[in-house]
């Protein structure tokens, strides 16, 4: 959904607000900005001078024009609207400007040099404009920047110097190209699509009217870069994008903006419908052409029989130049027209036209066909084009359609004349059927010279006619016709003769022939319709009908879950994807009624395990006791919420202090409910007896009686610390061995292995007490006892290649050789960075404690 209609002013914010922040990039673009004009400007003056001044001016043309491109689009993000407004402002003023020196009388106009200064900064802006709007839509900015130079160079060289079809095929792919730099207006919203499509088609009509290659071919010499072939450049390419973008904001409504129902129905449009009226038109076309070359071919036949046939009486209209010299020119002088010279070279047969005299009206001329006679004599005859010529055709001509014929003079299109050379036209007696000029149907009000009428009534006794004027331009069909040239007519004249067979399309409205065609045609495509096309169109319908009401039936459905409504389930029938989606759907509810139960008991069961951690924390020390003549320091670390690690030091008597350091085997609830346990029991060791063995051999009678699971073990370091004596006695009940580091560097690290079994594991009256050994210890000034737990040593991580890594006890000796002299505080800080950035952010995978006792005095 939109949540604005338009979001053209947050594009605009945000643009200004990095255009703020980039500041000093600001200052670049205008450095860019002044070096891509003063080049630009001479390479405009470089293409008069040699080919190292051209090349050089380009380079740095192009380069000025990248930089320019990159900062603005990549570092501002400027919105596409900004320099299509731009472009449109600077190619209007630009037009108006260079039309009006262009068309001007004066090669150099008054002003020229300060108008050449303004055309060519307003041509410098018009480029950069379509460069910022390609770039912005295009992946490689650089690539489209140089393919649009290379299409403008290989124009200015190869197009617009030969205009014609060749032009048009390179307009072609200039707009297939730009419709693809239009991938902006997928972003817009439906009420920017259709207010931007207004406001380009007001300018797209406006700019329609102009026809830039004007004038191209009206220019005789070599294109002037700079005021005819850049600027035609720009101008195509700048309506093009205009086109291009009509063009495909219906497509990006229907695609992005459409509901289903409606694209299935515009879908089916272009599926049926279309495709049923464009086969009509088709049809009903070729049904045409076919009359209409039958009808030509027919009317030549006719004029060919009026001309020629000996047995007409063209003497009785026409004239007859005797005793002539088939080598020398021939003078031609009809009666009431000035004299007119035929070139001795001129075709055996053709039309002139030649001035009357005596005439109202100045530059009046009436129009002769001529043929040359060789036998008898040598002579020339002359058969006006008027009325009582086409009274003549009229009796041999049997039309199909068509309620009169007329003649009229014409000038072929350049497409024509390109068709003409291919080689179809039939030239026999210099009469012409022109296939490419049947294609015509309409008249394009060509000089009317005569016409005469069929009667209609009386077509079934006789071809009767009668003689009228009227203007073509009003009504009329053309329905076959033939081209005959005219010899003495300058090119850009009206240099051909038509005779046309007409048909008034009020005639369709009375019964005729071609009323009759056309309703077969009708009744024709009508039946079609009914029995064959619109049952498929009917049966397409349903479809889409029927994919419509599933999707419609999907959509309820996301938008009951959307609401909370997990439990709701959509019913499909059938086995197409609409129902394994419905499938899908279903058991996406109950996935996400599961999951979500999960959640909360994940919830609840981390909610318990922050508050057994709360706990497990609560059983641990507070703080260490303060000792004299020692220091003390521990750090404690679980791999999840709660584990099975623990220490204690209890100040007894004396002077004396029993300490503990273990590890219950296993992680988890399970570690922490039995570490927990033996944390009690120890607190209240001391009451029964201060001997580290005793007390070692009553836990283990204890977890030896309640483990269930004979899996778990606990692992332990028992001791009692006099400070008064200075004496350490401790059992090591299958613990990690404790570690005497010395003060001096030169000192050896001393590992204390007394033997002992963990505890839980046999009977205190048997294996155990007999395994456990009593280890005295005293420690020198400064030297540290370290007892620690196996997650230091074996902490590890897996890389990437899926290779394991261990700390090892290596490295952690390495370390302690490294800590002699150290403070205890100092050797657990630099401890715990050390396995920080071993395991470089990974999660432990055990818990680790160490206890550290130094003896400072």
């Amino acid at each position: 959904m939109e949540t604005t209609r338009f979001r053209i002013q947050k594009r605009t914010t945000d643009s200004y607000s990095q255009i703020q922040k980039n500041h000093l990039s600001v200052k670049d673009l205008y450095f860019y900005a002044g070096g891509w004009w003063f080049s630009f400007y001479f390479l405009l003056g470089s293409f008069t001078l040699n080919f190292y001044w051209t090349f050089l001016w380009t380079a740095l043309s192009i380069y000025f024009l990248i930089k320019i491109t990159r900062i603005t689009l990549e570092v501002f993000r400027i919105p596409d609207e900004l320099p299509l407004i731009l472009l449109v402002l600077l190619v209007g003023l630009d037009y108006w400007l260079w039309s009006s020196i262009i068309y001007s009388d004066s090669v150099f106009p008054e002003f020229y040099y300060l108008s050449a200064i303004i055309h060519f900064s307003l041509l410098a802006f018009i480029c950069l404009s379509l460069a910022l709007l390609i770039g912005s839509n295009s992946k490689q900015k650089v690539g489209s920047l140089i393919f649009y130079i290379i299409l403008f160079i290989v124009g200015h060289y190869y197009i617009f110097n030969y205009p014609g079809l060749l032009f048009y095929l390179y307009l072609l792919i200039l707009f297939f190209s730009i419709l693809k730099k239009t991938v902006w207006l997928e972003k817009l919203t439906r009420t920017e699509l259709i207010t931007y499509f207004f406001i380009i088609l007001i300018i797209f009509i406006n700019f329609l009217k102009i026809d830039a290659s004007d004038i191209i071919w009206q220019s005789n010499e070599k294109l002037d870069v700079s005021w005819i072939s850049l600027p035609v450049f720009v101008f195509c390419l700048f309506r093009l994008y205009l086109l291009a973008f009509l063009v495909k904001i219906p497509l990006v409504l229907i695609y992005n903006h459409a509901s289903l129902s409606r694209k299935l129905r515009i879908s089916g449009l272009f599926q049926s419908t279309f495709p049923q009226l464009i086969q009509f038109i088709a049809l009903f076309y070729i049904f045409y052409l076919f009359v209409s070359g039958w009808q030509a071919d027919t009317l030549r036949r006719s004029v060919i029989d009026c001309l020629f046939n000996e047995q007409t009486k063209l003497n009785d209209i026409g004239y007859k130049i005797k005793d002539l010299h088939p080598e020398t020119d021939i003078v031609i002088k009809p009666e009431d027209h000035v004299p007119v010279n035929l070139p001795a070279d001129a075709p055996a047969e053709g039309i002139i036209r030649i001035e009357k005299t005596g005439d109202d009206n100045p530059k009046s001329y009436n129009y002769f066909y001529y043929f040359k006679q060789a036998k008898p004599e040598s002579s020339i005859i002359l058969a006006p084009i008027n009325q009582e010529l086409l009274l003549n055709i009229i009796r041999e001509f049997k039309p199909m359609v068509g309620d009169r014929i007329a003649a009229y003079t014409y000038q072929s299109s350049y497409l024509q004349k390109y068709a003409d050379n291919i080689g179809l036209t039939d030239s026999e007696h210099h009469i012409h059927v022109k296939p490419f000029h049947l294609m015509e149907p309409f008249y394009k009000g060509d000089n009317f010279i005569t016409e005469a009428r069929f009667n209609e009534k009386s077509r079934g006794e006789k071809n009767k006619f009668r003689i009228g004027s009227v203007n073509l331009s009003e009504s009329g069909f053309i329905i076959g016709r033939i081209i005959i040239p005219i010899v003495n007519l300058p090119p850009d004249d009206y240099t051909e003769m038509t005779i046309a067979v007409l048909f008034d399309p009020v005639s369709l409205f009375q019964w005729n022939f071609m009323t009759r065609a056309i309703l077969i045609l009708f009744l024709a495509y009508f039946l079609i319709n009914i029995f064959i096309i619109s049952r498929v169109s009917e049966f397409g319908e349903q479809i889409n009908k029927t994919i419509v009401e599933k999707f419609d039936i999907l959509k309820t459905g996301i938008r009951e879950i959307s609401t909370g409504n997990l439990d709701y389930k959509v019913h499909l029938e059938g086995e197409d994807e609409f129902v394994e989606l419905g499938q899908r759907f279903n058991q996406m509810g109950f996935t996400i009624q599961k999951q979500i139960d999960e959640l909360r008991e994940k919830d609840r069961l981390d909610h318990e395990l922050k508050i057994a951690r709360q706990v497990q924390l609560g059983l641990l020390p507070e703080k260490l006791p303060k000792i004299n003549n020692y220091n003390l320091s521990a750090a404690f670390r679980t791999a999840t919420e709660v584990g099975g690690d623990f220490y204690d030091v209890i100040p007894l008597q004396d002077q004396k202090y029993l300490f503990t350091i273990g590890d219950v085997s296993g992680k988890g609830s399970s570690a922490a409910f039995y570490m927990a346990q033996y944390m009690s029991l120890f607190r209240y060791s001391h009451q029964y007896s201060l001997k580290p063995e005793e007390i070692a051999a009553r836990l283990n009678a204890h977890f030896f009686e309640y483990i269930a699971d004979k899996q778990i073990f606990i692992t332990a370091i028992i001791g009692l610390l006099d400070a008064g004596k200075n004496t350490i006695d401790l059992v090591r009940a299958g613990h990690t061995p404790p570690v005497v580091v010395p003060a001096s560097v030169s000192g050896k690290i001393k590992e204390l292995k007394p033997s002992g079994m963990g505890l839980g594991l046999a009977d205190s009256d048997g294996l155990f007490t007999r395994s456990l050994k009593n280890q005295k210890v005293t420690l020198k000034q400064n030297e540290m006892l370290v007892l620690y737990t196996d997650g230091i040593i074996e902490a590890s991580f897996t890389d990437e290649q899926e290779k394991s890594e261990i700390f090892g006890e290596e490295r952690f000796y390495n370390f302690l050789d490294k800590q002699k002299g150290a403070s205890a505080a100092l050797l657990i800080e630099s401890l715990s960075f050390e396995l920080e950035k071993f395991q470089q952010g990974r999660p432990l995978t055990d818990d680790y404690t160490v206890l550290v006792l130094q003896k400072t005095t």
